[in-house]
């Protein structure tokens, strides 16, 4: 590169750093720092769900700020479900929750079907590596109580909301199987989402009993591989049972937006 070529350059790096100028630096409110240095704290400390925090006095003292401060950061703590405020009484670390997460998810599906789909995809990613994990981890009792599980979701195979109800307890039992507690959060989080996406699943199934045999038997199918131990097996008959709701969730989905803009429009779908 010639002189003139790296002095141009220079001087075009220069201007995109000097346009962030447009964009000022955010700073950060005392309490919000409180609040960073206390999660911080905690993981430092090793405290545990239930264990104390020192009282806002001896924490407003720690970091040389005023209570009032040290109250907005534990209540933005609380807010995340970090801590647990009592009048009166020092905060408590909190269990590790999906409650946030529950809250996002539920949000996100009643806001746009689209999300219906994606939460689809998310829960192939999740529950195929739950299966997997499952056919390794999970102890005889639970690899029983999977079997008698999709025993019972085949003796109420035509009645729907018996059968969602079952169909979303075998999903969560596969996940528990996994003995990962992230992915339990993460899947925990979805719960309601998911019962939901299967209530949908379900009722495009409606009315095909042949269909909805063959999904009784990927789910037989799964619990099956899980019994054996075979990971790889369990894995692959999990994304493929997951990814054919997924694309009956969004054909349905395409049909009913092409639907809307024809009575938007007032003329036919596309």
């Amino acid at each position: 590169m010639t002189s003139s070529a790296r002095e141009a350059e220079s001087a075009k790096a220069e201007d995109r750093l000097l346009a962030l100028a447009d964009h000022p630096v955010q700073r950060m409110t005392l309490s919000s720092q409180v609040a960073e240095r206390l999660i911080q704290q905690i993981g430092r400390d090793g405290l545990r769900a239930g264990d104390d925090l020192p009282s806002e006095t001896r924490l407003a003292a720690a970091f040389s700020v005023s209570r009032p401060v040290v109250r907005e950061a534990l209540r933005h703590l609380a807010a995340l479900r970090m801590v647990e405020l009592s009048n009166g009484k020092p905060a408590k670390v909190m269990p590790v929750t999906p409650d946030l997460l529950g809250v996002y998810f539920e949000w996100a599906v009643r806001q746009d079907i689209d999300n219906t789909v994606e939460l689809h995809e998310l829960r192939q990613g999740v529950e195929g590596m739950c299966a997997e994990l499952a056919a390794s981890r999970a102890t005889e009792e639970e690899r029983e109580q999977l079997r008698a599980l999709a025993a019972e979701m085949r003796t109420v195979l035509h009645d729907t909301d018996q059968y969602a109800e079952l169909d979303a307890r075998l999903h969560l039992s596969i996940i528990d199987c996994a003995h990962n507690s992230l992915l339990r959060h993460l899947a925990g989080s979805i719960r309601g989402p998911l019962r939901t996406s299967i209530q949908t699943g379900l009722a495009l199934l409606a009315g095909n009993p042949e269909r909805l045999e063959r999904m009784q038997h990927q789910h037989e199918d799964i619990v099956q591989a899980i019994i054996a131990r075979d990971p790889a097996t369990a894995r692959t008959l999990m994304d493929r049972h997951i990814g054919g709701a997924s694309r009956r969730i969004a054909d349905e989905a395409a049909r009913n937006k092409a639907h809307m803009q024809s009575e938007a429009t007032g003329g036919d779908p596309a």
